[in-house]
């Protein structure tokens, strides 16, 4: 493997990792914005444009647009998060540069037609309402708000109907021009590239104003003031959604949180499945899992049970927490997760798409790159000190946030024995 970083004229950053012996390549611009950047009024806006980039631009149709990778075997998508838009593609390496043709071509020269974008603010809106209607994905945008009180953090990245009924091209092209340029976009490309060719085709075509790239760590302080809501919907089971403050995604000691959530409910051995699932039966799955953000994060449980044995499973659930931060995990459970840990890296960078997508996350995160020899050596190097300083900086009862969502009544959140966690 072969790592090179080069930065354009522009001032793009061009990162790529060479495999000759993979017959695909992988390749994603990448622009530092999101969710939590937009005003709001802009709520969901970031999203938006993502879906319009699609619509058409100077050269090509929509239908040319979707035909242009698929039809070669390929395939063209994006993404939008809360603290980026990703546009990607993965093709046979000898299609790569027509795969940065089209993703460079949709970033510089969509059209955003009126009539598209009339069009497209519909298919969002419908977007919305089937992540509405779907309380196991409600949950999640309902603990955000609860989370992230009074911070953009806490918004939906889809944005509201509201919100998304008003968006006008004009705000969303400029939007878009102040947002996306040379210093906050990174090209990161993975499998049998071409370095210099890759640079080459950035180089000609994002040809934006010259700009230095930004820094990749931007400090906003963390400002969350954690709730704990109900929210009333007619339904047979219980959404619970619980979690505390985490750690940043440079923090130094981030794998020690991933090694907790190995211990607590990364999988069917977990201890948060053993006791909600296997011994009790109180629910079908039972998971934690973590959002590593600039300079903040957070560390959920989420499950779903019935509605009569809802405030026991939450009780479970706090209880399992109290155990791990009182005794720690054992010798043999922090050996298991790291080389759970490491399995899941090793096994997950046998395909192009997520070396792609870890180049692009420490560029952005850390500024440089951070071999995967270096992040086994990260996680081998855990200890149980390290652990324990991570219960003790994370489980912090005051700034435990929770959301739930089904058939709750008034006082619903008091029956829960929360005083768990402070004993």
């Amino acid at each position: 493997m072969i790592y090179n970083k080069s930065i354009t004229s522009h001032g793009v950053r061009v990162v790529s990792e060479s495999l000759p012996n993979f017959h695909s390549a992988s390749v994603g611009v990448w622009v530092d914005i999101g969710s939590r950047d937009e005003s709001p009024d802009e709520n969901g806006i970031c999203h938006f444009i993502e879906h319009m980039t699609f619509k058409g631009t100077k050269t090509r149709s929509a239908f040319e647009i979707a035909s242009a990778l698929e039809s070669l075997g390929g395939n063209l998508n994006a993404f939008t998060s809360r603290e980026q838009t990703c546009y990607y593609a993965r093709v046979i390496d000898e299609h790569l540069p027509v795969a940065v043709d089209v993703l460079l071509d949709i970033l510089t020269d969509s059209l955003f037609e009126e009539d598209h974008v009339n069009k497209e603010r519909n298919v969002i809106i419908e977007e919305i309402k089937d992540a509405f209607e779907t309380p196991s994905d409600h949950i999640h945008d309902l603990f955000a708000r609860a989370f992230w009180d009074g911070n953009s953090l806490g918004n939906p990245i889809m944005g509201t109907r509201e919100l998304i009924s008003e968006m006008t091209r004009e705000k969303l092209l400029s939007f878009k021009n102040k947002n996306y340029t040379a210093g906050r976009i990174v090209v990161a490309a993975a499998g049998n590239v071409d370095h210099a060719q890759l640079l080459d085709l950035v180089e000609q075509k994002l040809n934006f104003e010259k700009q230095d790239p930004i820094p990749a760590v931007s400090h906003y302080g963390n400002t969350a003031s954690p709730k704990k809501v109900a929210t009333h919907r007619n339904s047979n089971q219980m959404q619970i959604c619980i979690g505390f403050p985490g750690y940043s995604f440079t923090h130094p000691n981030k794998f020690a949180l991933l090694v907790i959530h190995n211990v607590l409910g990364a999988g069917m051995s977990s201890r948060l499945f053993q006791a909600v699932r296997e011994k009790l039966g109180l629910a079908y799955s039972v998971y934690t899992y973590q959002d590593f953000l600039r300079d903040s994060g957070t560390f959920c449980v989420s499950m779903s049970t019935d509605n009569k044995t809802a405030v026991q499973s939450s009780d479970v659930i706090l209880r399992e927490l109290r155990r791990i931060c009182d005794d720690g995990i054992t010798d043999r459970e922090l050996d298991l997760a790291r080389q759970q840990l490491k399995g899941n890296l090793l096994l997950g960078l046998e395909g192009t798409s997520s070396r792609m997508n870890r180049l692009a996350r420490h560029e952005l995160g850390y500024n440089s790159y951070i071999s995967v020899e270096d992040t086994v050596r990260k996680i081998e190097a855990v200890t149980r000190e390290d652990v324990n300083k991570a219960l003790n900086e994370v489980f912090d009862h005051n700034r435990c946030a929770a959301a739930f969502l089904g058939p709750v009544d008034d006082g619903f959140i008091d029956l829960i024995d929360w005083d768990i966690m402070s004993k």
